[in-house]
């Protein structure tokens, strides 16, 4: 017992430089806050910021993003996408990366954020606090797979999905519109700025 003890001392004193790693829950949301960043520095700023498309091209992208992200249950964001993909042209990569607006860090506020907000429209009281509704979604978050998700998702309480619902489409329509136009006057600026500098 001596020698296992003396031997973890030795050990630990052989590495005095080392700090003490963050508890477990804070670093694994730091680490998370930081690649999320990298992921908005990389797919978001980068592409729109070096961009060669059409203004429209790039702003419609961003648009269908955030309309997917926020109007379209956690499961479906890619597949709808894609069928999108097949009727409209728009920046699939753009689109991709707006609809990780929607994660497993920020699904369970937004999406409760929709349950109150569609009570509130359709004048129903609510009746489930924020703790309650985590746990409600706990078997959604922890499918296998985005069809399990998506599935597990459409088996909720009527009632939650119709708050949802109604919630979804004002605020995913209002962002979509609201993106499209920033995006658009973004880089339309960008490449007139470009222009005459070259």
């Amino acid at each position: 017992m001596d020698l296992g003890k003396k031997i973890v001392n030795n050990d630990e004193s052989e590495h005095p430089s080392q700090e003490p790693r963050s508890s477990g829950k804070t670093g694994q949301i730091s680490g998370r806050l930081l690649r999320c960043r990298d992921f908005i520095q990389r797919n978001i700023v980068d592409p729109l910021s070096f961009s060669k498309n059409p203004p429209w091209f790039d702003a419609r992208g961003v648009a269908i993003g955030l309309f997917v992200a926020l109007g379209i249950p956690i499961g479906g964001h890619t597949a709808t996408l894609g069928l999108l993909l097949l009727m409209i042209r728009y920046n699939f990569p753009m689109a991709f990366a707006f609809t990780w607006i929607v994660n497993p860090l920020t699904v369970i506020p937004i999406y409760y954020g929709y349950y109150y907000a569609g009570g509130l429209l359709l004048g129903h009281s609510t009746v489930m606090g924020m703790e309650d509704f985590r746990q409600t979604m706990t078997p959604v978050l922890d499918a296998g797979n985005f069809l399990q998700a998506l599935k597990l998702f459409f088996y909720l309480n009527f009632g939650i999905l119709e708050r949802w619902m109604v919630a979804a489409l004002l605020v995913s329509t209002l962002f979509a519109a609201l993106g499209y136009i920033a995006a658009y006057l973004i880089q339309t600026h960008r490449k007139e700025k470009n222009a005459i500098t070259t």
